[in-house]
């Protein structure tokens, strides 16, 4: 503050202005900028640029300085400032002012700009037009104004078409064919409107929805109901009209398959489509299920299985089809192997003596057989011969006799009968036959085999 600056020219240029200056309580240099100028030295005049001015005192001595600034709308094109050299020339060329422009502007789509010319300079404006059948939407008219145009282009969207009223019936509200513009529609009395009350014209130039009918009095139209179809006069359905329900696969009708028009209303409530599923399953007494068994839908399956010891009778796996089961639910059934004949009397076992029932309803091993039991052979006793059936293959039943050579007696049983593999008795002897000892009588002899005789 108070600092002062004292300015000295070399030799031979004179200062132009303060020699000195003192720094202010603002905080800027008092006075102007001073000039050393020589005026032996002379460089051409300058004039100021076209659309522009000089902005600054002008010498045109050896170290004068001249400074330019253009007119609003136009902008320098050069340098600012120029000095005057002791060559006697410039340091730098005059600068040029061109005009500042808007953006170059095209007609809207389906449109056109009036007169076919937008200039894009300071100021100018510019109006534009649709073609038939399309309206304008933003501004007609835009301006120029320090490089932007005051709005965007506008834009041409079409009209939506001339709208009649429905035949018995009448049309109100804004029907030009600007877009938003809502029209509706009502009905002469005796008359019902189908179709939308109302129709508003969309930005591409269509109605919302087309124009409603005015019709006498039907039965409510009638949708699709899920899972399922329509067919017939399900709609605009007058008196007597017939209108069909059919559902999709794997989906059973429950209600009327068919409703009739009468008056306004429909003979019968609407039926329904309902998943096709299967009664209910319970697993077998003895077994159980696995798969789809309770919740049981169109294609699913059930398998059965049974306890140990337990077989399983009927169908493992059943499948619900449109029809229901594909096959009665299998019962478990106790596991029994076949049984075992008796062996009787006169046979012998030939096999295991033990079988033990397994769970597939088989015995561990084959059933033993019975082989007849055979008799042993007989010895013909001494002194004697047999007949019948004595030796070899001797079954039960049959018989062996026995007989004694002449002076032989049989000492046993005649005849001996194979029972269960043995005789029914010990084999008889052949003894010889002897009388007792003869006593002599008194006072003789006896000759011969008297003792034994």
């Amino acid at each position: 503050l108070n600092d002062v600056c004292y300015i000295k020219c070399n030799s031979g240029f004179d200062i132009v202005g303060s020699y000195s200056r003192t720094c202010t309580q603002a905080g800027t240099w008092s006075d102007n900028d001073a000039l050393c100028l020589n005026k032996y030295y002379v460089c051409p005049k300058i004039n100021a640029p076209a659309n522009g001015k000089i902005a600054s005192s002008c010498f045109n001595y050896a170290g004068g300085v001249c400074k330019f600034e253009c007119n609003p709308g136009f902008k320098l094109v050069g340098s600012k400032t120029t000095v005057c050299t002791i060559s006697n020339t410039w340091t730098e060329n005059v600068p040029v002012c061109e005009s500042v422009n808007c953006p170059q502007i095209k007609a809207p789509e389906n449109g056109q700009i009036v007169g076919n010319v937008c200039p894009s300079t300071e100021g100018s404006s510019c109006q534009f037009q649709c073609n038939n059948g399309f309206q304008l939407v933003g501004q007609s008219y835009i301006k120029c104004e320090k490089v932007k145009w005051s709005s965007s282009v506008p834009k041409c969207e079409p009209l939506c078409p001339t709208l009649n009223p429905p035949r018995n019936g009448f049309i109100s509200g804004n029907c030009t064919g600007i877009t938003n513009e809502k029209c509706k529609f009502s009905c002469l009395n005796g008359f019902n409107l189908y179709g939308a009350s109302s129709v508003t014209c969309l930005p591409n130039g269509q109605w919302s929805s087309n124009v409603p009918s005015c019709q006498r009095p039907m039965c409510p139209d009638i949708n699709p109901i899920k899972h399922g179809m329509i067919s017939g006069r399900c709609s605009f359905a007058s008196n007597g009209a017939k209108c069909n329900f059919f559902c999709l696969p794997s989906y059973r009708l429950v209600g009327v398959k068919q409703v009739t028009c009468v008056g306004q209303n429909w003979s019968s409530v609407f039926p329904s489509c309902v998943p096709i599923t299967c009664p209910l399953l319970q697993p077998p007494e003895r077994g159980k299920f696995i798969g789809s068994c309770v919740k049981n839908p169109l294609g699913s399956s059930c398998t059965f299985t049974c306890d140990i010891g337990y077989i399983l009778v009927g169908q493992r796996t059943i499948k619900c089809t449109a029809n229901g089961w594909s096959a009665p639910p299998p019962t478990c059934k106790e596991v029994t192997c076949p049984s075992i004949k008796e062996f009787k009397n006169g046979f012998t076992k030939v096999g295991n003596s033990t079988l033990i029932c397994q769970a597939d309803g088989k015995w561990t091993s084959p059933q033993p057989t019975c082989a007849p039991i055979k008799c042993p052979s007989l010895i013909t006793p001494i002194s004697g011969s047999m007949t019948g059936t004595c030796s070899g293959e001797i079954s039960s039943g049959q018989i062996c006799s026995f007989s004694c050579n002449s002076c032989y007696n049989l000492v046993g049983l005649k005849s001996l009968t194979c029972e269960n593999g043995a005789w029914n008795g010990e084999p008889p002897k052949c003894e010889l036959v002897s009388c007792s000892k003869l006593t002599p009588p008194s006072n003789s002899l006896m000759n011969g085999q008297c003792d034994p005789g």
